[in-house]
C-alpha cells in the first residue's frame, strides 16, 4: 500500500541548490522571485506545465553582473528533463538544480 500522496498522484516540489564554494548572487535573486509556491503540491498532470513555466522563467531571468545586465539563458548552460532543471556554469559546474520529486 502506498502513501496518501502516491494514491492521489501528487508530487511535492523540492528545490536543491548545488554549489561548489559559495552561492552566487543570481541564485538567491532567482529563488526570491520564483514564480511558483515552493511548498505547494502539484499533480502529475501539472508537472510538465510547471517545469516548462520554470524553464521559461530561468531562461529569461536577468541578473546584474559587473555593472551590466546578463540573461541567464545566454551566460549559463540550462539542461532540463521531464522533472528537473539543472543550471551550470560555462565550465560545466552545476550551480542550481530545480526538481519536482
Amino acid at each position: 500500500m502506498g502513501s496518501e500522496k502516491e494514491r492521489r498522484g501528487t508530487v511535492m516540489a523540492r528545490f536543491n541548490i548545488i554549489r561548489p564554494k559559495r552561492t552566487p548572487n543570481w541564485v538567491l535573486s532567482l529563488l526570491v522571485g520564483f514564480p511558483y509556491d515552493r511548498g505547494a503540491e502539484y499533480a502529475d498532470a501539472e508537472c510538465e506545465s510547471v517545469i516548462n513555466g520554470v524553464l521559461d522563467y530561468v531562461r529569461s531571468f536577468q541578473y546584474l553582473r559587473r555593472n551590466a545586465w546578463e540573461c541567464l539563458g545566454s551566460t549559463h548552460f540550462i539542461t532540463s528533463t521531464d522533472r528537473s532543471i539543472i543550471i551550470s556554469t560555462p565550465n560545466g559546474v552545476p550551480q542550481l538544480t530545480i526538481s519536482l520529486n
